[in-house]
């Protein structure tokens, strides 16, 4: 008969001072009493203090915009808190980066971040918190803010944030993401890397997406490549061109994330490059002629400024001063060509009687002004061109008797120059300064229109 172990019981007497009589039973054992563990000292409660959650939010950049598509994607995941979501994942994302956390891995250290996943359970509700641990939202989330970060009232701070939250989102498998990505690194100075260019060929080569198309000739037309490359090129931006037509938008006026190289430039660049491993004959012949015809098309079909300066700059194209030239310079100054504004300028003065000598006609047209003041306001690259187009406009108002108007652009002229951070010496102001001392009087002030215009004519 098998018999159960016996187990030996020690009686324990609790010695309280009382009538009753109490009993404890344990097992007896070589362990010691079981008592209550104690804490570690190293051990960190798992709720965040308000003080350091203020710290994270308050670390995000100043006037944050948070764009519609942003705040309709969070919600779409399950977001309820917008405002506070957008302040802690900025602040998680921007230590990403600066951990140097590479996109491929970031979205895997954010879900498993346990300093953060206390923090969301501090500030947000259970759901929420639950769904920022999850990978296949997170990429949808980074999606979302890289664009955010690239919207025009964001990008000045923002850009490098936003081209590396694309990225996180398309190397975590986010193929939405894939032409954002692409195009934004396109702009950058860095170019495509080689997981996006591969990506973005394949799709380009096949035809499939007139983005892709786009993104990649861009991509390739920054730099000379072998003849059978250029060749393949100069053919995927002729398909290119034949499958777009113009916008009613220009280019211009799009986000950064809509704004694309327009197909006449990719063709005439990729029929340039192409050229140059091409003898003369044939076949030369027709790779010219679409060049000409997508610089002509520039111009009449895509309303390009660009390339009606290109055109301008060929030697003896136009003839100067003729219908065709001024349509030409009108179309490059209203792309904001500096040059282009100042050489329409000169024409409208001559032809109106303001110089180079004041004609007796008092009714003139002022659209030469215009167009001087605001080729003296876009040279924002050299500080001499500007002051002298801005003194050149102002002693011409004053030789034609508006000397109190020519006064009034000193103190513009000086203002512009130290906005544009040209002049951290401040020469060109001390020069205007002493313009706009003497101004109203003739004994000191000699100089004429003509000192000031005929350096800018020289060059032209």
């Amino acid at each position: 008969m098998y018999l159960e172990p016996l187990r030996v019981l020690r009686k324990v007497s609790l010695g309280v001072p009382t009538p009753y009589i109490y009993h404890v039973y344990r097992l007896w054992s070589s362990s010691p009493p079981c008592r209550a563990k104690k804490l570690p000292t190293y051990y960190k409660p798992s709720v965040i203090s308000r003080n350091q959650i203020d710290a994270l939010v308050g670390s995000n950049p100043s006037n944050y915009y948070i764009t519609a598509d942003l705040a309709g994607t969070l919600r779409r995941l399950g977001f309820q808190s917008v405002h506070t979501v957008v302040k802690l994942v900025n602040q998680h994302r921007r230590e990403l980066q600066q951990n140097k956390c590479a996109p491929n891995a970031a979205v895997r250290m954010a879900a498993t971040s346990q300093q953060w996943q206390r923090v969301y359970k501090s500030t947000l509700n259970s759901l929420e918190a639950k769904l920022l641990q999850d990978p296949n939202i997170l990429r949808q989330i980074f999606h979302a803010f890289g664009k955010a970060d690239l919207h025009f009232q964001n990008i000045k701070k923002m850009a490098h944030p936003g081209i590396y939250a694309l990225q996180v989102a398309f190397d975590n498998g986010d193929e939405d993401a894939a032409i954002d990505t692409a195009l934004a690194e396109v702009k950058s100075s860095g170019g495509l890397r080689q997981k996006t260019y591969d990506y973005i060929k394949k799709m380009a080569l096949a035809r499939a997406d007139w983005r892709a198309m786009t993104i990649y000739l861009w991509h390739m037309l920054q730099s000379a490549q072998k003849k059978q490359v250029t060749e393949e090129n100069y053919l995927l931006a002729k398909d290119l061109y034949d499958m777009l037509e113009p916008s009613q938008k220009q280019d211009r006026t799009l986000p950064f994330l809509r704004s694309f190289e327009l197909p006449w430039k990719l063709l005439h660049d990729a029929a340039d490059h192409y050229l140059y491993h091409l003898e003369e004959g044939a076949e030369s012949d027709a790779v010219q002629e679409d060049l000409d015809m997508a610089l002509r098309e520039g111009v009449s079909k895509w309303s390009d400024p660009r390339a009606a300066e290109m055109i301008l700059n060929q030697l003896g194209e136009v003839e100067k001063h003729s219908p065709r030239w001024i349509s030409l310079i009108t179309q490059s100054a209203m792309g904001g060509n500096s040059d282009s504004c100042f050489a329409l300028a000169m024409y409208h003065l001559e032809k109106d009687g303001w110089y180079p000598k004041p004609s007796a006609t008092k009714a003139k047209s002022w659209i030469g002004v215009e167009w001087l003041a605001l080729s003296a306001a876009l040279s924002t690259s050299d500080a001499r061109k500007m002051v002298r187009r801005y003194l050149a406009l102002a002693h011409i108002l004053r030789e034609n008797g508006h000397g109190k108007e020519g006064y009034a652009w000193l103190p513009t002229a000086k203002a512009n120059v130290f906005d544009a951070g040209l002049d951290p010496n401040l020469e060109m102001v001390k020069y205007l300064d002493g313009f706009q001392q003497h101004w109203f009087d003739d004994k000191v002030i000699v100089t004429t229109s003509h000192e000031f215009i005929q350096p800018a004519e020289d060059n032209r």
